[in-house]
C-alpha cells in the first residue's frame, strides 16, 4: 500500500513538469511544437489521355410495333405465340371475315352489272354518232340543193330537223355512257375496297422479327386501331442518346461508342455512330446522337437503359492525378502540392474529364509534382507532411 502512494506521487510528479514545460514553451518560449499530418503522397504522371463523354441512353431494336387492326372483328385464332420467332408476311391473326367476303361478292356483281351496261351504252353511242354523222351529210348536201334553189325550203327544214333529232340522241346516248363509265369506275374502286378490307381480316407480320407480348385473346372482339401484339426486329440494335452542342465538333458518324449497363458494368459493348441530329434542341441545347450496337447474343432488351460512353480525342502527355488527391472548396477545385521540406501547399487547379478513378489536369500542376493522394483529413495549407507508403498506415495513424 505504501509502494503503491510512492508511485502516485512519482507520476504526478513527472506530469507537473512536462506541463510546466509546455506552458513555458506557450508563454516565452516559442510556438507550440508541430505535429507532421500523416499523409500519402502521390507524383503526378502524364499519359495518352482519352477525353471522354458519358450519359445515358436507351437501347432500340430496328424495328418496334404494336399490331393492330383497321377492321372490327372477331378473332378466329392467333397463330402464333410470345416470343417465337416469325418471318415476314407470316399470318399472325385470322378475324372472323364472313361479311367481309360477302362485301366482296357484292362488289364484284355490281362491278359487272355496270361492266355490261357501259358496254351497252358504248354501242348506243357509236350507233348515235353514225347517225348524226350521215344526217350531218344529208344536211350539208341539202343546203347546196337549196342554195341552187334545186329543193324548197320545207325539204332544207326536214332535213334541219332530223339533224337535230340525231345530234341530240346523241348527246343524251354519250351523257349516259359517261355516266355509266363513272359508276363502273367507281364499282372497281368499291370492289378493290371490299378487298382490302377483306384482307385486314388477316393480320400477317410486317417484318420478321420475333413476336412480343400478346393483349388479346381467341373469341376477343376487337375494334380498329385496338392493339393486339408487339413484334420487335432485334436483328439490329442501336442506342439513342443526346449530347450537348459543345460537343459537335468531336461528333461524326463512325465514332466509337462503348455501352454498358449499370446493372451489369463489367459487360461491354462496341458500338458506332450511324446518325447525327442536323438540329439542335432550341429548349436543352443538346442533339440526338443513334449508334448502332454489335450484340450478336441479343444482351440487351428493346427499351433497356444504358450507358453510353464516347471517346471523343486522345490528348497526348496529359497530367493525372487520382480523383481522391481533389478536394473542393465551393466549386472550385485544389490539391495540396508537397515541396521539397515536405510542406503542403493549397493548389487552385482546372480539371477535364474523369475515367476510372483518374482525373485530367489541365492547369496547376505539371508533371514530377509531389502532391497529398490520401489522408487529406489532418492536411491544411502549410502544414507538415508525414508521409507514408500506404492507407493502412493512415487507419493506423488515425
Amino acid at each position: 500500500m505504501k509502494q503503491s502512494t510512492i508511485q502516485m506521487q512519482l507520476l504526478l510528479a513527472i506530469s507537473a513538469i512536462g506541463l510546466s514545460t509546455v506552458l513555458s514553451a506557450c508563454k516565452g518560449g516559442g510556438p507550440p511544437p508541430e505535429f507532421p499530418a500523416a499523409a500519402k503522397v502521390g507524383v503526378a504522371t502524364t499519359q495518352n489521355w482519352q477525353q471522354t463523354y458519358i450519359t445515358t441512353g436507351a437501347v432500340e431494336a430496328n424495328e418496334k410495333v404494336d399490331m393492330n387492326t383497321e377492321v372490327a372483328g372477331t378473332i378466329v385464332h392467333l397463330h402464333f405465340t410470345e416470343g417465337q420467332p416469325i418471318q415476314k408476311g407470316q399470318v399472325l391473326v385470322l378475324l372472323k371475315a364472313d361479311k367481309y367476303i360477302a362485301q366482296v361478292n357484292s362488289a364484284f356483281d355490281q362491278m359487272d352489272v355496270q361492266s355490261a351496261e357501259t358496254e351497252r351504252l358504248k354501242s348506243l353511242v357509236a350507233s348515235a354518232l353514225s347517225k348524226k354523222s350521215l344526217a350531218e351529210s344529208e344536211f350539208a348536201k341539202f343546203k347546196k340543193l337549196h342554195q341552187q334553189e334545186l329543193i324548197s325550203s320545207l325539204e332544207l327544214d326536214q332535213k334541219r330537223s332530223t339533224l337535230d333529232a340525231a345530234v341530240a340522241d346523241y348527246n343524251a346516248t354519250l351523257s349516259q355512257y359517261q355516266s355509266a363509265t363513272a359508276q363502273e369506275t367507281k364499282a372497281h374502286a368499291d370492289y378493290r375496297y371490299s378487298q382490302a378490307v377483306a384482307r385486314e381480316s388477316t393480320i400477317r407480320a410486317p417484318f420478321t422479327g420475333i413476336v412480343g407480348q400478346k393483349y388479346v385473346a381467341t373469341g376477343d372482339y376487337i375494334l380498329p386501331g385496338e392493339k393486339i401484339v408487339t413484334v420487335v426486329d432485334n436483328s439490329k440494335l442501336r442506342i439513342t442518346f443526346a449530347v450537348p452542342e459543345r460537343y459537335l465538333g468531336y461528333i461524326k458518324t463512325g465514332l466509337p461508342v462503348l455501352v454498358y449497363t449499370e446493372a451489369r458494368p463489367d459487360q461491354k459493348f462496341n458500338a458506332t455512330v450511324t446518325f447525327v441530329d442536323p438540329v439542335v434542341d432550341p429548349n436543352s441545347r443538346t442533339l440526338v446522337i443513334k449508334a448502332e450496337i454489335s450484340d450478336p447474343e441479343r444482351a440487351l432488351k428493346h427499351g433497356q437503359s444504358a450507358v453510353a460512353k464516347l471517346v471523343l480525342e486522345t490528348i497526348p502527355e496529359a497530367v493525372v492525378v487520382p480523383e481522391e488527391a481533389i478536394t473542393l472548396q465551393g466549386e472550385r477545385p485544389f490539391v495540396y502540392l508537397v515541396n521539397d521540406d515536405n510542406k503542403a501547399h493549397l493548389q487552385a487547379i482546372t480539371t477535364g474529364s474523369r475515367d476510372n478513378g483518374l482525373v485530367h489536369v489541365t492547369d496547376g500542376i505539371k508533371k514530377g509534382d509531389r502532391f497529398v493522394q490520401s489522408g487529406l483529413q489532418k492536411v491544411y495549407d502549410g502544414a507538415s507532411i508525414n508521409e507514408v507508403k500506404d492507407d493502412t498506415a493512415l487507419k493506423e495513424d488515425n
